[in-house]
């Protein structure tokens, strides 16, 4: 599936009740689920996106915060685990706070967007 481990890499799918089916091969792999297997990160509705978007958003301000208290200028920094968030709906998530977030950041802090 891929060439890094789950525990450095997690697999966000953000999706709607019709394509859902299309990602029951991964919904499942440990690369969706938080180390301690509380959460899982796939959502296929505003509810379920709205929470896991939150616990992100947390994830992202921590690393954010790290960065300014430390004040390094360490360009291309390596946050672990990477986040990448998958959407095929975007009208559904376009407004999630995690992907505004995103989007507004300069820097990368360990999350990409795949739309």
């Amino acid at each position: 599936m891929t060439y890094q481990s789950y525990d450095e890499l997690k697999i966000v799918i953000f999706t709607n009740n019709k394509n859902a089916s299309k990602w029951d091969k991964i919904k499942n792999s440990p690369y969706v689920w938080d180390d301690s297997k509380q959460i899982r990160f796939y959502g296929t509705n505003n509810d379920e996106i709205f929470k896991i978007s939150n616990f992100l958003e947390e994830q992202m301000q921590a690393r954010v915060n790290s960065k300014k208290e430390s004040e390094t200028k360490e360009v291309n920094k390596q946050y672990n685990p990477h986040y990448l968030i998958i959407t095929d709906d975007l009208a559904l998530t376009s407004k999630t706070g995690i992907i505004t977030s995103i989007l507004k950041e300069e820097e990368c802090f360990g999350f990409s967007l795949y739309i």
